[in-house]
Parts: structure tokens; sequence; C-alpha cells
């Protein structure tokens, strides 16, 4: 079923909650000991993760919501022989007949971002199917996927902006899973086969490489719950693993660690034996991160010993996010089954958190004023603040309306 719909823009949220999401990396996916923990928001307490399960067509459409805000993202990056890297992104941000639409892409040459267009479209610009992913903006098709006769998922991904365009097919080497996390889902497909052609200032490249994709798919009130994520995925000819980590507002984080090979059932690691130990830290626009770390899992089944060092990273800041994206060198082995995978390449990861609100002190002040009446939630009353001040920039009464009436 295709269908549009008619909308006002809702832009101020997508502010607060969508640039990626669980489109996000990091560096702790286990009960990791690690001396500055509090420092960079990454707790040492995690609980199990839900398992994981397979995905199907359905899965990876859009998923309507009509009583709250909700946001979805589809993520595509890939790595390419040529030296060139890229990763896009589409995001939703729906109820009802209201919503926004923001499409972003960045290019890399040899780890450096050469470019990097988004466009906002109110919703009435896209259609789509809830039923497999199949979406246009403008009446140009976006995104696409099937299934072909031998199994595998294929993605049709096509995008144009002011200065590059692309059409780019990426099918998969191994198999999909989904899992449930706190306030949403994700959805990923670890290993694609990527093709196609990116055209830069009138320049046309054909480019062949190795890919990623996921979806994920959250409600507005996700930062209540929520500190932030971290997702990366590696790559091998045999063997790869896909790595996050959900940081939760009570300590606790959920970790996922799934073993992904092709015409093999994906195999996912406890939690608890899976360690990471960070090297050396960097600080990237006032915040400090990590830059030098290892992966470490050990169980019947698997043995990973990889080394990680940050080769370049670019830093998007929205209000209440920071976001990074890292170009990682990654080396060391994964063994799964008896079968062993050098590692030697290049990958992409990325990191995000929300802003805290009990960080903002004008906020801490009216908390210890006894004057002041309701102030009990200092959380839902930061956001609210943060939330008026994009739409003040905005100049939108309706705006305001639409978004303080339909999240609080």
């Amino acid at each position: 079923m295709r269908k549009k719909i008619v909308s006002i823009s809702i832009v101020g949220w997508f502010l607060l909650i969508g640039i990626s999401a669980a489109n996000v990396s990091g560096i702790q996916i286990g009960n990791t000991e690690m001396n500055r923990t509090n420092e960079y928001g990454l707790a040492d307490i995690h609980a199990q993760v839900n398992p994981i399960s397979e995905i199907t067509l359905e899965d990876d459409a859009f998923h309507e919501t009509f009583n709250k805000f909700h946001a979805e993202t589809w993520y595509f990056d890939a790595v390419f022989q040529n030296g060139y890297s890229m990763a896009t992104i589409v995001t939703i941000a729906q109820k009802g007949n209201t919503g926004s639409v923001l499409t972003g892409l960045y290019i890399y040459k040899d780890t450096e971002l050469i470019i990097r267009p988004r466009t906002f479209y109110d919703i009435d610009k896209v259609s789509y199917s809830t039923e497999v992913l199949d979406m246009e903006v403008e009446d140009e098709t976006i995104m696409k996927a099937d299934i072909d006769s031998s199994g595998d998922w294929h993605y049709y991904v096509y995008e144009a902006f002011d200065r590059v365009s692309f059409e780019l097919d990426f099918e998969s080497i191994t198999p999909g899973w989904k899992t449930d996390i706190t306030g949403g889902w994700w959805l990923v497909n670890p290993r694609l086969e990527v093709s196609g052609y990116i055209i830069v200032d009138g320049e046309r490249m054909d480019v062949h490489g190795e890919g990623y994709h996921d979806h994920n798919w959250f409600y507005a009130n996700t930062p209540l719950m929520q500190k932030g994520w971290h997702f990366g995925n590696i790559a091998g000819d045999k063997i790869g693993l896909t790595w996050a980590n959900v940081m939760q507002n009570d300590d606790g984080q959920e970790t996922i660690a799934v073993i992904n090979r092709a015409n093999t059932e994906p195999y996912q690691i406890d939690p608890e034996n899976v360690d990471v130990e960070v090297i050396e830290y960097m600080t990237n626009n006032g915040k400090t991160i990590p830059k030098k770390f290892t992966i470490t899992a050990k169980d019947s089944r698997v043995d990973i010993q990889l080394s990680i060092d940050t080769l370049n990273l670019n830093y998007v800041s929205l209000p209440s996010l920071s976001y990074w994206r890292f170009h990682l060198k990654i080396y060391g082995t994964i063994v799964c089954d008896s079968v062993t995978q050098e590692i030697n390449n290049v990958g992409i990861a990325e990191l995000m958190k929300f802003s805290r609100i009990d960080d903002v002190s004008s906020i801490s002040k009216e908390r210890d004023n006894p004057q002041r009446p309701d102030l009990h939630n200092g959380l839902r009353l930061g956001i609210k603040n943060m939330l008026n001040k994009i739409i003040q920039k905005m100049n939108s009464p309706l705006l305001k309306a639409v978004i303080l009436n339909n999240i609080f």
C-alpha cells in the first residue's frame, strides 16, 4: 500500500532527536571497567539485550503512528575500493498527517569529508509503502528494497542534491537481523556488496565496495529514557562483527555484539563475554572521546582480538545532540567456530549522545527554588525549554503547538 500524507513541517522536533539515531557508534560494548566512565557517559553496568531475530521486507518499510510522534531513520554507508567512502541518511518524523523528512549525504575522500548536503521536506512531498521499503520524494524514488530468487536482499538508493547525486545497489552478503532496544528497535543488514555511481560537480565516478544498512524506529520521548547510542560494523571476507551499545538513563546499558557470516545464521555473543579497553583518548569540539581501543570477546564459539585506531572523524552539532562519525583502522582476528578471519581494513563507526538536561544550570537553579511550583520533573521542564528556544528561532507559533501538544 502506497500513500501520500499532508502535513506541516516539524523541523524543530527533528533537531531534538533525529540525526541518525541508533545509527550511532562507540567504544564500550561489554562489561568494561573504565576509570573515566562517568566523564563519557558510558556505564559499566549493563543489561542483557533482547535477542535478535530474522527480518522481513515489511520490517524495513515505513511504520506509521497516529498517537505520538515517532522517528525512523534509514542509514546506508559504504567504503569503496578507490579511496572514497560515503554515508547517507533518510529520517522521517511523523504522527498521523503531520511530519517532516530529512535527507543527508556525506562523501569522503581518503577519510576526509569533502561534501555533505542535507535537505528538508514537508511530508506531503513524500509517498511510501508500509509493506516494503519503497519511498519517493517529489515523485522521485529515493529508496527501494526487494529479495531476489536466491534470497538475497537488494537495496536501490538514489538521491540528488545541488552538487552531488548517486545511484547505488546494495546486495546482501550475510543475513540481516533485528532487535528491540530501549524506546524502539534496530534492524541491521550488516554486510552488503555495493556498486553504482556517484556524480560530484558533473564528474561521474563508478564505485564498488562493501556497505552496511540499518533502520531505526523510536518515539519522541526516547531522550527521556536514554543517554545515547553507540555502534560500529567490522567487515571481513568470511566473518564480520556488528557491535552496539544503548546507554540508559539509569546508568545501565543494552549491549549488542553479533557475528555475521554468509549463508549462516548470525551469532549473538553474550555481552558478559565482550570487553573493550580504551587505550587513548582525544578531545574534539570540547568533548573527550576515545581515540584508540581494543575489542576482545571469548566464549565456546568465538575468540575476538581487535585493535582499532581513529583515522579521521567529523562532528555534527545539533540542539540537544552531540554526534561523531569515525573512520577507523581496524586490525586483528575474529575466530568463530574454528574459522579464522584476519582483519586489516578501514571501517565506519558513529557516536551520538543526547545532551543531559540535568547539566543545564538554569534548570538546576529552578529546582532549588522552593517558590517555583511544579518543578519536580526537571527533565520534562528542560526539554520543554529547549523546544521553546528552537521554536522561537523559527518564529512559528503553530510549530510550538504541534510539538508541545503532541509530545507532552
